[in-house]
């Protein structure tokens, strides 16, 4: 489970909702882009309602992150995925702890 939610679903959700997506929008502006990738990865996470709206949160933020590190020469790919990274293993562990009760 820690491997599923801490490595491969935020390489792949990054590639596809950051790296692909944003890509495909590259000439609309900033924010429409943004809402787009972050609408689609809403709906990949379209677990209930919550889930959704905090996903679309969560989606903009991560574009927010991926276009300051592209912007900065930094490796957008890999900095996204750590930020997910990061945030998936906490929510993890949270879940595993029992602590969300």
């Amino acid at each position: 489970m820690i491997l599923v939610t801490g490595v491969a679903a935020p390489l792949l959700e990054t590639l596809v909702f950051q790296t692909f997506v944003l890509w495909l929008l590259r000439n609309f502006n900033v924010k429409l882009k943004f809402i787009v990738a972050s609408l689609l990865f809403s709906v990949n996470h379209a677990y209930s309602l919550k889930h959704m709206i905090l996903s679309l949160f969560l989606g903009y933020v991560f574009n927010f992150s991926y276009e300051f590190s592209e912007r900065r020469k930094w490796c957008p790919f890999g900095s996204v995925t750590l930020i997910h990274s990061i945030y998936n293993l906490f929510v993890t562990l949270v879940y595993l702890t029992g602590s969300d009760r």
